[in-house]
């Protein structure tokens, strides 16, 4: 999670006692690359395309969201963009 939007989706409660504890802090891009283990087992033959993976996206912002988001290149022309840059997918 981007650590500028933290304070937007957890919001200081009346006591002022923190609802979350900053463990350690990365830019992004020094996550690009790295594999992850997904929530559900679908696609997971994907793993060998790339799928999985940390991606860079210049169209996620600091204004809105968390900061990380996920990709599916069926759901719209970013992504897409970003899995054929990738080499995740190939241009139809």
């Amino acid at each position: 999670m981007a650590s500028c939007r933290l304070e937007e989706i957890y919001k200081p409660s009346k006591t002022k006692e923190p609802l979350y504890t900053v463990i350690e802090k990365f830019k992004g891009s020094e996550l690009v690359g790295l594999e992850y283990e997904p929530l559900f087992d679908y696609f997971l033959e994907r793993k060998k395309d790339g799928c999985f993976k940390v991606l860079l996206g210049t169209f996620i912002t600091k204004d809105a969201g968390t900061g990380v988001v996920h990709i599916a290149p069926g759901f719209g022309d970013d992504d897409y963009r970003l899995c054929v840059k990738s080499g995740i997918i190939r241009p139809e």
